[in-house]
């Protein structure tokens, strides 16, 4: 049974909105006018890498459910039929690495286009790398927490997940307290989740053993599928970039740095807005998936709908 009870979900997404509230609270507080528009810059640029690990996520989310539905989860080891649990691992092994080699090349881009548009700023160029290295840290840790979650996991999931945000969220807030300036924004990304990289990895080594030992390839039509879901998906994250995040960059270059800072703020308020209503669709998507898997359409299609009416009724107040 997929566990649904929603408290670490609702309790995660509270923490990404803290996150949001520091660039409201202490921002405005700690940095130079001309800094805070930077700041909210960096986080533009850097959201390319954040959208293109969410697409990941729910790539993710969905296969990931799709392919453990006739397995289940025991002392962090995966039971089942041997057939179905190689399946699993392969799968796992083939999207991560795709993931992998995509989100290299991605960050890769991101990194040249910053420093082409910044120009000849080593100290904000440096303080993007190490931005943009802790970014391609949080995307691994994540995707690894995304496949648990689909696996039904999904209190220990968001456990590990919220203990992630709070100790990027305490290291930002540390830093930002302690004087360190721009530099905060980057290395609490960094330096939280490279230990996060180092206690995941302890904690799942049986599970990604497993994943490096598997043996054996997808068949080519769900590799088709796969890869025509990631294409979707990559328009979705180009869309949202465009929609929200762009605007940042443009204002930046035809304004000031102030002007950009002040947007920066408010698209920041609104994502934290939508990030808490969606919650109530996060925590339930592994059931609806799993049901779908089953052909047991009718229920996941009133779960759906019912939740979605909860989301704009809520949105709408907020």
């Amino acid at each position: 049974m997929i566990q649904s009870k929603p408290f670490w979900v609702i309790c995660f997404q509270i923490l990404k909105v803290l996150n949001g509230l520091i660039s409201v609270l202490l921002v405005p507080i700690f940095l130079s006018l001309n800094e805070q528009g930077l700041w909210f810059l960096i986080l533009s640029f850097g959201s390319i890498l954040l959208l293109f690990s969410g697409s990941q996520n729910g790539i993710a989310l969905i296969f990931g459910a799709h392919e453990f539905r006739y397995l289940k989860i025991s002392s962090n080891k995966i039971i089942g039929k041997e057939k179905d649990k190689n399946e699993l691992l392969c799968f796992v092994k083939y999207s991560q690495n795709f993931f992998i080699f995509l989100y290299i090349i991605v960050a890769l881009v991101v990194v040249v286009a910053f420093v082409l548009y910044i120009g000849n700023d080593n100290h904000i160029n440096l303080i993007f790398i190490i931005y943009s290295l802790g970014l391609i840290l949080f995307g691994l840790n994540y995707s690894i927490l995304t496949y648990w979650e689909s696996f039904g996991e999904i209190k220990q999931a968001y456990i590990l997940k919220s203990f992630l945000m709070a100790f990027s969220l305490g290291l930002n807030i540390l830093f930002l307290v302690s004087g360190f300036g721009l530099y905060s924004l980057a290395c609490s990304m960094f330096f939280s989740m490279l230990i996060g990289f180092v206690y995941l990895f302890i904690y799942f080594y049986s599970f990604i053993k497993l994943i490096l030992q598997a043996k054996g390839k997808i068949n080519n039509l769900k590799k088709k599928v796969f890869q025509n879901y990631f294409s979707k998906n990559s328009f979705s994250m180009i869309s949202g970039f465009l929609l929200f995040q762009i605007y940042t960059p443009i204002i930046y270059y035809f304004e000031d740095e102030v002007f950009a800072g002040k947007i920066g703020l408010s698209i920041a308020a609104f994502t934290a807005l939508f990030a808490v209503t969606t919650s109530l669709l996060q925590v339930k998507l592994p059931m609806i998936i799993n049901l779908i898997a089953h052909k047991r359409y009718n229920e996941a299609s009133n779960i759906y709908f019912n939740i979605n009416k909860k989301i704009i009724i809520l949105y709408t107040f907020l």
